[in-house]
C-alpha cells in the first residue's frame, strides 16, 4: 500500500499469507501509526492556519468593518476543533477568552453587532438553560440578529457542556448561580416590556434545569466527601434561588404577605410594593408549574413547600445547618400566614436552640421575635414556656442589637419595655420558681474588691455594679452575690431593690455573717418575683463555647476586713493543766457590740479529734446560761462587750503539736431578733506543752535529791514564776526543800538555756510511796509581752471611745514591730524594760490615732513614775516606744501539775 500525504511519502508494506490471520494487530501496527501521524499533522496544520486567521482578525479589531459576531464564529471553530480532538481544556480556554472579549465590548457599549437585549420567544422561560441546541444560535450570530440574552445563554451552555465533559459539576452550578443572579438583575431594568412574571419563570426553570443537568453529568463520577458537600451546597443555592422566585410571585399575586422573610427575595433594584407589575407584552409565560401556582393558591403552597424542603435537604446533606434552619423558619412563616399557628409556634420555638451554639444571633432574634408574636396571636397563656421564649429573645436582642429585626415595630424602646413589664407580671403569677443562667441583658461585677464593715451591727458592706443592657428599667426584687473562700467558706451579700435603670447601677450589698479573709466572686443573682437570673463567675466555661471564651479568666478577689466590734470566738489552752487527766480546750466567746440572745457553738477538727460538747462547762461565770448538747453547746442571754469562757474536753490529741479547729457559730441578737447569723472560723491551738521535763534522783542516806531540768520545746522563751514540789496529802513526816536563790523572782528558759531546779526530800518514816506533784507557774514570753501591750492600749483607749475601732490594728502594729526586731528581748528579760523599735507612722486617720496613742501612754506612765511606781523607767526614741514595766503586772497564771 502506498500513501502520499502533502508531498510526504508514506509507504507501508503489508505482508501476510493467504491463510494467515488478517485480524492480527501486529500486521496493521505500522499502518495505524502512519494514519495517526497523518491525522495529527493535518490537525496541527489546520489549527495553525486557523490561529493565524484569528490572530489576524483580532488585530483588525479597531479597524472599521470589524465584526464581533464573525470573529466569534471564527474563533469558535477553533474551540470546536479542540473539542473534536477531546482537548477540552483548550476548548474551554477559547470560550473563556471569547467571554472576556464580549465583556470588554460590553464595557465599550459597542453592541451594534447584536439585536436587542432580549427578544422573548415562546417557551424561553421554560426551556433548559444549558441546552445549546434549543435555538439556531450560530445562524443568529452569523446574521448579526442574536440578542444579548441568547448570546449569553449560548456561551454559558457551551462552557458548561465542556465542563461537563471534564466532570467539573460544582463549577457548572456556580457559574449558573452567578449568571442567573446577575442577568436577572439586568432584566429587571426592562421588566415592563417582558411578559408578566417572565423573569421569575425563567430563573425558576433555569435553576431547576441546571440541577437536573448537573445530576446527569455527575452520574458515574467519583467525588470525595468535600466535593460532594460542595456539590450539594451549590445545588441548594440553585433550588433556593428558584424558591425566591416563588416568593416574588406569591407576593405579587397575593398568595404571600409583603413582609419578611418573603419580601427579602426582592432584588434591591426592584419594586417592593407587591402587586403584579404592568407590562406592554402580550405574551404569556409557558412554565406549567408557575401558571398553576398563579391561579390556585393551594397549588402554589404545594410547590412552595416542595421546593423549600428540597433546598433544606440539600443544605442539610452539605452540612450547611444555618441555611437549612433559616428555610425551616421560612416554612414556619408560611404556616403563620396560612393560620396554622400551632405548627408555626412549635417551629419558631425549636429553631433558636439550633442557632445559639453557632452564634447566629440575627436568625435567633428573628425566630424568637416571630414566636412571641405568634404566641400573642394564638392567645396562649403567658406560662413558663412563654417566659423562657421572652428571655431568649431579650438575650438575642442585646447581643445583636436586634433593632433591624423588629422591622414592623416603630418604637423599639416602647416594645422592649412592654415585654419586660409583661415578663414581670408573668413571673409574679408563675406557679413555681424559675431559673435562667448567664443572661447577657444584666451583668453583675465588683469594681472595688474591698468590703467595709458596718458601723452599728455585725456584718460587711460591699459595693457592686449592676449593668442593665436593655433600653428600659428592669423590675427586680433582690441583688445577690456569693463569695467563696478557703476550705469551702461561703458568704452571701444581698440587698433589696425595686428596679434596675438602663446602664450602670451602683448598689451596696450587706452580709450578716462576714468572716474576715480573702474571697473570690463565685456567683451572682438577680431575683424578679419567682424568676432568678444566675451568673457563674469562677467556674470553667462550657465545652461548647469558643476557644477564646474558654480561656480562664482571673478570679475577682474580695477582701473582707476584720470587725473588732463583732462577735468573735477564740481558742486557747487551759490556764491549769494536769498531766494524766482528760485534755480540754478553752473557748473564749466574745460578744463584741452584740447582746446575744442565743448562740450555738460547734467545734470540729479535720484531724479526727472529737469534742465532747455535752461535758462543756463555764469558767468563772455564774450568771450566763449554758446548755450542753451532743453536737453543740448553747449560750443564752450574754450581754454586749462580755467574754464568756467555756471549757470543752476532747479526745487525745497528743500526737499533734497543734490542732486545727473549725468553729461554727449560729446566733441571734437582741437588736435584730429575726436575723439568724452564722459565723465560720478556723483557729489553730497548741496541744503540746512548751516545756520538756527531765527528772534525776540522787540518794544520800535518808535524803533524796531530785533535779528537774526544764527546757523549751520550741523557739519561744518561757518565763517561769515558780516551781514547787508538793505532796498529794498533808504529811508532817515529809519535808521538801527547794534550792533557789531568793533574789530571783522570774526564771527565763530559752531553747539554748534550760532551767535546772533541785529539791531535797527527807522522810521521817523512811520509805514513802505517796506520789508528789510538781507545780510550775509559767507563761510564754510572747503572751506576756502581748498582754503588756494590750493593757497599755486598752488603758489609753478607755478615754476615747472613737478610737476603739483601731484597737486591733494598733495592737497588731506594735506586735509586728516587736516581731521584726528581736533586740528588745534580752533587755526586757534582764531589766523588765520593753522597747518597741521602729514603729511606722502612717499617714491619714490611722497614723494620727497611733501617734496620739503613743503620747497618751507616755503621759500615763510618767504620771505613775511620779507616784512612785517601782522599777519603772521610760524613754522615747524617734519612731519607737521605750517601755519599762514590772514584768508580772496583770500576770496571767498558767500551771502544770505533774504526777
Amino acid at each position: 500500500m502506498l500513501l502520499l500525504l502533502a508531498g510526504r511519502d508514506r509507504c507501508v508494506e503489508l505482508v501476510w499469507a493467504y491463510d494467515s490471520d488478517y485480524e492480527n494487530p501486529t500486521a496493521w501496527a505500522d499502518l495505524i501509526g502512519k494514519l495517526k501521524d497523518g491525522i495529527l499533522c493535518a490537525f496541527d496544520a489546520a489549527v495553525a492556519q486557523r490561529e493565524e486567521e484569528v490572530k489576524r482578525s483580532e488585530g483588525q479589531r479597531q479597524m472599521p468593518g470589524w465584526n464581533f459576531c464573525t470573529f466569534f464564529i471564527l474563533k469558535e471553530s477553533l474551540a470546536n476543533s479542540y473539542e473534536g480532538m477531546n482537548l477540552y481544556e483548550d476548548a474551554l480556554d477559547t470560550y473563556n477568552e471569547l467571554e472576556i472579549l464580549f465583556f470588554q465590548v460590553l464595557r465599550e457599549k459597542n453592541l451594534s453587532w447584536f439585536g436587542t437585549l432580549i427578544n422573548p420567544a415562546p417557551k424561553d422561560d421554560s426551556l433548559p438553560l444549558l441546552s445549546h441546541s434549543k435555538k439556531p444560535y450560530r445562524d443568529l450570530i452569523l446574521a448579526n440578529t442574536i440578542s444579548v440574552f441568547d448570546f449569553r445563554t449560548y456561551l454559558l451552555a457551551r462552557q458548561c457542556s465542556i465542563l461537563g465533559y471534564l466532570g467539573h459539576v460544582v463549577e457548572i452550578a456556580r457559574k449558573a448561580v452567578a449568571f442567573l443572579s446577575a442577568f436577572g438583575r439586568r432584566l429587571r431594568d426592562i421588566e415592563e416590556i417582558l411578559p408578566t412574571h417572565f423573569i421569575e419563570s425563567w430563573t425558576y426553570s433555569s435553576a431547576l434545569s441546571v440541577v437536573e443537568q448537573c445530576d446527569a453529568w455527575a452520574t458515574g463520577l467519583e467525588m470525595n466527601k468535600a466535593t460532594i458537600a460542595s456539590f450539594n451546597a451549590v445545588k441548594g443555592e440553585l433550588v433556593e434561588l428558584a424558591r425566591h422566585q416563588l416568593d416574588i410571585i406569591g407576593i405579587s399575586v397575593g398568595h404571600l404577605p409583603n413582609r419578611p422573610p418573603f419580601s427579602m427575595a426582592f432584588p434591591s433594584n426592584s419594586r417592593r410594593d407587591g402587586g403584579t407589575p404592568a407590562t406592554s407584552s402580550t405574551q404569556r409565560i409557558s412554565k406549567s408549574e408557575i401558571l398553576m401556582a398563579l391561579e390556585d393558591k393551594n397549588a402554589f403552597y404545594k410547590v412552595y413547600i416542595g421546593i423549600t424542603n428540597r433546598a433544606i435537604e440539600l443544605y442539610a446533606t452539605a452540612g450547611r445547618r444555618k441555611f437549612a434552619l433559616k428555610m425551616h423558619g421560612d416554612l414556619a412563616a408560611l404556616d403563620v400566614h396560612r393560620g396554622r399557628l400551632s405548627e408555626a409556634l412549635q417551629t419558631f420555638t425549636s429553631l433558636p436552640a439550633h442557632y445559639a451554639p453557632h452564634g447566629w444571633t440575627s436568625l435567633e432574634s428573628y425566630m424568637l421575635f416571630q414566636a412571641l408574636g405568634i404566641h400573642t396571636a394564638a392567645e396562649k397563656p403567658r406560662d413558663r414556656e412563654w417566659i423562657f421564649i421572652l428571655l431568649d429573645f431579650l438575650k438575642a436582642y442585646v447581643q445583636d442589637l436586634g433593632k433591624e429585626l423588629l422591622m414592623n415595630t416603630e418604637d423599639h424602646i416602647e416594645y422592649v419595655t412592654s415585654l419586660v413589664q409583661a415578663l414581670h407580671e408573668a413571673t409574679q403569677e408563675a406557679e413555681s420558681d424559675l431559673s435562667h443562667h448567664d443572661h447577657p441583658a444584666i451583668s453583675v461585677s465588683v469594681p472595688n474588691g474591698q468590703a467595709r464593715t458596718a458601723d452599728n451591727r455585725d456584718g460587711a458592706l460591699l459595693e457592686v455594679q449592676v449593668t442593665n443592657a436593655l433600653p428600659c428599667d428592669v423590675p427586680a426584687d433582690e441583688v445577690i452575690i456569693n463569695l467563696t473562700g478557703r476550705d469551702g467558706a461561703k458568704l452571701t451579700f444581698l440587698e433589696n431593690v425595686k428596679s434596675l435603670k438602663p446602664g450602670k447601677n451602683a448598689i451596696t450589698l450587706f452580709c450578716h455573717s462576714a468572716t474576715p479573709g480573702i474571697y473570690s466572686l463565685h456567683s451572682s443573682q438577680v431575683r424578679m418575683s419567682r424568676l432568678s437570673l444566675h451568673w457563674l463567675h469562677s467556674s470553667t466555661p462550657p465545652p461548647s463555647s469558643s476557644s477564646a471564651s474558654r480561656s480562664k479568666k482571673p478570679p475577682t478577689l474580695v477582701s473582707i476586713p476584720r470587725d473588732i466590734r463583732a462577735l468573735d470566738v477564740r481558742l486557747r489552752q487551759p490556764r491549769r493543766m494536769e498531766l494524766g487527766t482528760p485534755a480540754r480546750i478553752v473557748v473564749a466567746f466574745n460578744t463584741g457590740r452584740n447582746h446575744v440572745t442565743r448562740a450555738s457553738v460547734k467545734l470540729s477538727a479535720p484531724s479526727g479529734v472529737e469534742f465532747r460538747h455535752n461535758e462543756a462547762t463555764l469558767i468563772d461565770s455564774d450568771n450566763d446560761a449554758l446548755e450542753a448538747g451532743e453536737d453543740t453547746f448553747v449560750l443564752s442571754d450574754v450581754e454586749a462587750d462580755k467574754t464568756v469562757y467555756v471549757s470543752v474536753p476532747h479526745s487525745d490529741a497528743s500526737a499533734f503539736h497543734a490542732m486545727r479547729v473549725n468553729i461554727t457559730v449560729e446566733y441571734t441578737t437582741l437588736v435584730e431578733p429575726d436575723v439568724n447569723r452564722s459565723l465560720t472560723l478556723v483557729r489553730v491551738v497548741l496541744t503540746s506543752l512548751p516545756l520538756a521535763i527531765n527528772v534525776e534522783d540522787f540518794f544520800r542516806g535518808t535524803r533524796l535529791f531530785t533535779r528537774f531540768t526544764l527546757s523549751s520545746t520550741s523557739h519561744q522563751h518561757i518565763r517561769l514564776k515558780s516551781t514547787e514540789l508538793r505532796a498529794t496529802r498533808d504529811d508532817d513526816g515529809l519535808k521538801i526543800a527547794k534550792a533557789m536563790p531568793r533574789s530571783r523572782t522570774v526564771t527565763t528558759i530559752t531553747p539554748e538555756q534550760p532551767g535546772k531546779f533541785l529539791f531535797q526530800l527527807d522522810s521521817a518514816r523512811g520509805q514513802d510511796r505517796e506520789p508528789l506533784k510538781l507545780h510550775i507557774i509559767y507563761r510564754v514570753l510572747r503572751e506576756e509581752v502581748e498582754s503588756v501591750i494590750e493593757s497599755a492600749v486598752d488603758s489609753s483607749l478607755s478615754e476615747s471611745v472613737s478610737l476603739q475601732q483601731y484597737r486591733a490594728e494598733l495592737i497588731d502594729t506594735l506586735v509586728q514591730a516587736l516581731e521584726k526586731d528581736a533586740s528588745w528581748v534580752n533587755r526586757y528579760e534582764a531589766t523588765g524594760e520593753l522597747i518597741v523599735p521602729g514603729i511606722p507612722v502612717q499617714d491619714g486617720e490611722v497614723g494620727e490615732a497611733l501617734a496620739h496613742l503613743i503620747e497618751r501612754i507616755l503621759r500615763r506612765i510618767k504620771s505613775r513614775l511620779g507616784n512612785g511606781a517601782k522599777s519603772s523607767f521610760l524613754w522615747m526614741f524617734p519612731k519607737c516606744i521605750l517601755l519599762r514595766l514590772h514584768a508580772f503586772v496583770s500576770f496571767q497564771i498558767r500551771s502544770i501539775r505533774m504526777l
